[in-house]
């Protein structure tokens, strides 16, 4: 079972280290698993011992949960990869997807644009406040004693004074290092 274990924690790790697409899907691996969780369980049935019964009925959840990890992680990669593409993903790149990973794939992509149709808005796109509310900030570096423009106004800032503004201008000073935001006001 630690070979197993160890077998999905190198597959989670080439996952990560995958910057650019996705490693094919470990169809073996995943098989073998779950032929281990089935002996597990087969052991479990013929096992007269209470203790021993439990333990193996736990090494085989940990294969699961090992299992549903990986998959997690898969999909997570592919939702990724496809926020960060400008359209669909490269053919190299879908060639490593399981069958259900590229029915996953199809199904997302179907949701957002059904989403997008009847909101009028990418629900995966960063969300950004609507203008003209008010943001809520921490002034982290003064002007010296002179004033700044904020807006139509000219104000002096102190470092730790709190601020209400209007986002965009709040935006701007955050931009330029002078205040942190806080939170986004009605």
């Amino acid at each position: 079972m630690t070979e197993t274990t160890n077998r999905i924690v190198k597959a989670l790790e080439g996952l990560e280290n995958e910057k650019e697409g996705i490693p094919p899907y470990d169809i073996e691996g995943i098989r073998e698993t779950k032929n281990i969780m089935e002996g597990l369980e087969t052991q479990k049935k013929a096992e007269s011992s209470e203790t021993t019964q439990q333990f193996l009925g736990r090494c085989a959840i940990r294969l699961q949960e090992g299992i549903n990890v990986y998959t997690k992680a898969r999909f997570a990669k592919i939702i990724e990869l496809k926020s960060k593409s400008k359209g669909p993903l490269k053919q190299e790149i879908k060639r490593n997807f399981s069958p259900s990973e590229s029915e996953f794939l199809s199904d997302y992509i179907k949701t957002i644009s059904l989403y997008k149709k009847a909101y009028g808005f990418d629900p995966t796109s960063p969300l950004r406040p609507p203008r003209g509310l008010t943001a809520e900030c921490v002034v982290i570096k003064d002007t010296g004693g002179d004033p700044i423009a904020i807006g139509s106004k000219w104000v002096n800032l102190k470092v730790n004074e709190i601020l209400s503004l209007l986002v965009q201008d709040a935006e701007e000073l955050e931009s330029l290092g002078f205040v942190k935001i806080n939170m986004y006001l009605k």
